[in-house]
């Protein structure tokens, strides 16, 4: 599989959103989700990552999902409020390539194992959320957004089980910062994981892309970077043809 570069997108009730460090209380309106994903469908792009970051409560919002696939020619991935087997396979129908499993992990992995069954491990990606707190990697918990008792080195072993083609991590420390990516831990999760390595946090500049693949990222998924030029500046978008030139 080749490197791949992923703009990344939030959404919120139907809007494009924004969210700092995955703290709620800094959601940023971006736009239509429409207006902002047919722009992407004029550059070159490997893929487009859509998230729906409060599906969990309120539930998949279909018609939304319906009318984007319509309008995107680009391979869509979507995670966000899939409860069951019917729902994940009423979004493949819609015409998105992967979805993406995130609490299912931990509380339902019978439902990732019926579709990776169904589907084949490349629409399966297994995406974590990681803190780091006094120099140790854990799990947080976006739901309650709370830092988890469990450390990624202890449950890297029950994902390599798992059926899945791709394991996405996002920093959120580094979550919209431009700080920097955490090369290091790439590095550390990429010898202790079977699985293609898709890494998100922190990234500010092209090089930054170029050092993460030499970490041991297969892919980078990223938003800030393609919707603004830095950290809280105004909307602008970014054509990743420009950082593979």
């Amino acid at each position: 599989m080749k490197v791949r570069i992923i703009p990344g997108f939030q959404i919120s009730k139907g809007e494009l959103v924004h969210v700092f460090k995955f703290d709620k209380s800094t959601k940023r309106y971006i736009g239509d989700p429409l207006n902002t994903l047919r722009i992407f469908n004029q550059f070159d792009c490997d893929e487009l990552s859509i998230v729906d970051i409060d599906a969990w409560k309120h539930g998949v919002n279909f018609s939304l999902l319906e009318k984007i696939s319509e309008e995107i020619f680009l391979p869509l991935s979507y995670g966000g409020g899939v409860k069951n087997f019917d729902e994940a396979s009423k979004i493949i129908s819609l015409g998105f390539e992967k979805l993406i499993f995130n609490d299912s992990i931990f509380s339902n992995k019978a439902l990732i194992e019926e579709f990776s069954k169904n589907y084949g491990s490349q629409a399966v990606v297994l995406k974590i959320n990681i803190i780091k707190h006094k120099d140790n990697y854990y799990i947080f918990d976006h739901k309650n957004s709370k830092i988890l008792d469990e450390k990624i080195d202890n449950i890297l072993d029950k994902i390599n089980n798992i059926n899945a083609s791709e394991l996405s991590i996002i920093i959120t420390n580094l979550d919209g910062t431009f700080n920097g990516p955490d090369l290091d831990f790439i590095k550390n999760v990429k010898r202790k994981t079977n699985k293609h390595l898709v890494y998100s946090g922190g990234i500010s500049k092209n090089s930054d892309f170029n050092n993460c693949f030499k970490a041991g990222a297969n892919a980078i998924i990223t938003n800030n970077f393609f919707i603004m030029k830095k950290k809280n500046g105004g909307i602008i978008f970014t054509n990743p043809k420009k950082i593979k030139e």
